[in-house]
């Protein structure tokens, strides 16, 4: 117990320091805003499923091609459909979902294979986000998964799609 709290002591001020505060638009990572690229609305990509969660719970979104969305939540223990309507191109970078309940509208955003559905006003939070996690990534390479490899891009859009609406590989 002695050599730990020594190692906590010794280790912890050089943890602090050597992390710095690093602005976090210059990322080692060769990764970028610029990589995030809004989504052009004439495309039919978005048609398809978005999905975000933990894993123990989370929610699902389904665009068919006749403008018809509709939500389903999950957990561990149910699977439920709580909402339904239809979905347009609010702006050549914003989709708009319409239902009884509610309406929202989401930047639609694009990186490496992926999309995300952000909402609009969440945006900066997003870019956060996204820079974040291009440090958290930086100098780490991409591991080799059971079929396929785990690229850093898609180690992002994974840790992304926890908070926000993901499609990938579209």
């Amino acid at each position: 117990m002695r050599y730990f709290i020594l190692f906590l002591i010794i280790a912890f001020p050089g943890v602090i320091l050597a992390q710095g505060n690093k602005p976090l638009d210059k990322i080692k990572s060769g990764l970028s805003i610029s990589d995030l690229k809004y989504l052009d609305s004439s495309q039919t990509s978005i048609i398809g499923k978005f999905n975000t969660g933990d894993g123990f719970g989370g929610y699902s979104i389904s665009l068919d091609s006749f403008g018809l969305f509709t939500r389903t939540d999950f957990s561990c223990l149910d699977i439920s459909q709580t909402d339904s309507g239809s979905y347009r191109f609010k702006t050549q970078k914003q989709v708009e979902l319409i239902s009884e309940k509610n309406r929202v509208s989401f930047d639609v955003i694009q990186f490496d294979t992926f999309l995300f559905f952000v909402p609009t006003n969440k945006m900066e939070v997003f870019k956060k986000d996204f820079l974040s996690l291009c440090e958290t990534f930086n100098q780490k390479k991409g591991r080799r998964g059971e079929k396929e490899p785990f690229t850093v891009q898609s180690s992002i859009a994974f840790n992304l799609s926890r908070k926000y609406l993901t499609k990938g590989e579209f």
